[in-house]
């Protein structure tokens, strides 16, 4: 008789991806087009609106897409490549699946970000204005980004697939680097 715990790593061990690595690939680049897409509507809605002000311009104002578009590609390339020479079912669920599933969380937090900034625009529903720090800033995004990998972490774990916990992994290194830039601008 095996226990409850052997027959759980043994369901996480055969978690695959249902889609073909091409179609995940496909799906990746239109999530990540929405994404760009989402950015470029918050930097022109956060441009136009007058309540929250900023020591410190965000960087998505300065971003070019372009660096975004070549960035974003080659880290793509890079774990498609490694999860397919690999030829691991499981590498490419946790990598594959989860560099998918973390764009695709992307893509809610750009999509509250981008839809926040045009309530601000309503003067009917403003008192006031606020200063931003820099460093405020992008310890909120870490944050953020901190409590969509937990959630994805919960999601792999009920669900027993390695998909969401290789979303948490990305999300949660992503947090990291934006907390450490956070403390690197925190004036002392």
């Amino acid at each position: 008789m095996t226990s409850s715990i052997d027959t759980y790593l043994r369901n996480l061990l055969w978690s695959e991806m249902p889609l073909s690595n091409l179609a995940l690939l496909l799906i990746w680049i239109l999530v990540f087009t929405v994404n760009i897409l989402l950015i470029k509507g918050y930097n022109k809605a956060l441009a136009s609106q007058a309540c929250i002000s900023f020591e410190k311009e965000p960087e998505t104002l300065h971003l070019k897409t372009w660096k975004i578009v070549c960035s974003q590609g080659l880290m793509t390339s890079l774990i498609f490549a490694f999860s397919e020479l690999s030829n691991d079912a499981l590498l490419a669920s946790l990598y594959m699946g989860g560099w998918v599933i973390a764009a695709a969380v992307g893509l809610g937090l750009n999509f509250r970000a981008r839809y926040w900034v045009s309530a601000l625009q309503m003067q009917e529903d403003k008192y006031g204005n606020l200063t931003l720090s820099d460093w405020v800033v992008q310890r909120d995004l870490a944050f953020q980004f901190f409590a969509s990998a937990i959630t994805c972490l919960v999601v792999g774990i009920v669900l027993c697939h390695l998909a969401p916990m290789g979303a948490a992994l990305f999300l949660g290194a992503t947090g990291v680097g934006y907390l450490i830039k956070a403390r690197s601008r925190r004036k002392t």
